[in-house]
């Protein structure tokens, strides 16, 4: 009785932990992020400027923080994987906000248009060609 008792209990606890790390890990997380209140609320332009002008600043300031970000969709995509993104125009041609939405919100961005004003709601990851947010959500449009 000793040994299944040993057995059972670690067995049981391993179980326990791994159900709530599956949980937390395959959470939903546009969710999440749609109901977290902004960090910042911001201009595309004014976003993308502010990593243009100063990178290392922007980053602190920015990356990891759930931003809203408001202006005119250039562009609407789907990615091999399933996400679908929504690059949002700002001054400089060569740049914009890319954000970047799970599979689950479809059919919100279905709803979109190219030159449609949208504020969008997602966690910054930082600039590479664009300043790019994800786990993003719609917000208003």
């Amino acid at each position: 009785m000793k040994k299944i008792r040993r057995f059972i209990v670690p067995m049981a606890l391993i179980i326990t932990v791994g159900l709530l790390a599956m949980s937390y890990v395959f959470r939903s997380p546009e969710d999440s992020v749609a109901k977290e209140q902004a960090a910042y609320e911001i201009g595309a332009n004014d976003l993308f400027s502010s990593f243009e002008t100063d990178e290392n600043a922007a980053n602190e300031k920015y990356i990891g923080k759930v931003i809203e970000v408001s202006g005119e969709v250039l562009s609407i995509e789907q990615t091999a994987n399933g996400q679908l993104e929504v690059l949002l125009m700002v001054e400089n041609p060569m740049g914009g906000v890319r954000c970047v939405f799970e599979t689950a919100q479809q059919q919100v961005i279905s709803e979109l248009k190219t030159g449609q004003t949208v504020s969008i709601k997602g966690k910054c990851s930082g600039m590479l060609m664009e300043v790019v947010l994800d786990n993003c959500a719609l917000t208003g449009n």
